[in-house]
């Protein structure tokens, strides 16, 4: 058993440090490009980083025929991606978080959260509804994910095409950019090529893939050696080990003073997680892998709604105040994080 333990350490290893150097690479890709770092944060690193709940959830469906495992690490890594808010406000210090990003990070949360309510969905309905053995929920939440896709776009269009329909703007200052708040920047990578910034990135995404496909394997074998079942294992152990990336690029991105890219990667993440469940009720092919799924996985999910919702909340109030360097939409989030966790543990 502890050989087990250690395959799945060198494999959390390697996502850890991969995951902590595409927040550098997002922001050379943000300035390179004059795309908002927010969006940055929802599609190169969420892209990135969602790679461990990708294939360790089809590795779970197609290999370890474990429905429960793969599905709980889904809905657990959006429970922890939120929790790593409260995280980032300990690690920057300087008041709340939430009240220094965009307030055009609602509209991914509130993305994200319907998707959610998508899932829960299926999860009720179970097999009452399908095609092709593929659940009704699943055609919801890929259409909810693309009509979602294309107003984040549209929006990142109709807030930045002021300003390139201004030349005058631009006037006089040649070496600076323009960020996803409307702040001018000096640039800060004139000197990287694009050719080291995409081959960075993809490393990264390739180590990323390595070291979930063996946390995948192993985690499944700890599940059953402990007796912990997939749901616990797969919906709180296995869903931290993937979420590393996350973690890593957001704590990078703060470092960076990339706030709005930070909270960007965690949203995108969680709408890519979602997205996931419809990928493995095509990859079951017993039948609709929501007749196959624990009760437990409703409470699991309505906590990342809940939890979304109180970042929601955090950047529309925009609080200055906080308590040992934690703002009280952070208290919140860790109280519903370890309550949530508590009941998922005598559920499983």
């Amino acid at each position: 058993m502890l050989n087990i333990w250690i395959q799945f350490s060198i494999g959390a290893i390697i996502i850890i440090l991969a995951g902590f150097k595409l927040a550098k690479y997002g922001d050379i890709i943000a300035e390179k490009t004059g795309i908002g770092r927010a969006w940055i944060g929802m599609i190169f690193l969420a892209g990135a980083t969602a790679l461990p709940e990708f294939f360790t959830t089809c590795n779970s469906i197609v290999i370890e025929k474990a429905p429960n495992l793969a599905v709980g690490n889904v809905l657990g890594s959006i429970m922890f991606n939120l929790f790593i808010i409260a995280i980032l406000d300990i690690i920057q210090g300087h008041g709340p978080i939430l009240r220094k990003v965009n307030l055009g990070l609602i509209l991914l949360g509130a993305i994200s959260v319907i998707l959610s309510v998508a899932a829960v969905l299926g999860m009720l309905l179970k097999d009452a509804m399908s095609v092709f053995s593929i659940g009704t929920a699943s055609f919801l939440i890929i259409g909810i994910y693309l009509v979602g896709m294309r107003l984040s776009f549209r929006y990142q269009y109709r807030e930045v095409s002021p300003v390139r329909s201004n030349p005058e703007s631009f006037r006089g200052v040649a070496h600076l950019v323009r960020t996803s708040n409307g702040v001018n920047e000096e640039k800060k990578y004139e000197n990287v090529s694009v050719a080291k910034t995409v081959f960075g990135y993809l490393l990264c995404a390739a180590s990323i893939f390595g070291g979930s496909v063996w946390v995948a394997h192993t985690a499944k074998i700890i599940a059953v050696g402990t007796g912990l079942g997939e749901t616990f294992v797969g919906s709180l152990f296995l869903a931290i080990v993937t979420s590393l990336p996350e973690l890593m690029a957001t704590i990078g991105a703060v470092k960076l003073g990339l706030f709005d890219m930070a909270i960007g990667n965690i949203f995108g993440s969680n709408m890519l997680n979602i997205v996931l469940m419809p990928i493995s009720d095509i990859l079951y092919r017993t039948g609709s892998i929501y007749a196959y799924l624990s009760s437990t996985h409703i409470l699991t999910a309505v906590a990342g709604i809940l939890l979304t919702m109180i970042v929601i909340i955090g950047i529309i109030y925009r609080s200055k105040k906080s308590f040992l360097k934690l703002g009280w939409d952070a208290i919140a989030i860790i109280i519903v994080y370890i309550a949530s966790t508590y009941m998922i543990f005598r559920l499983r």
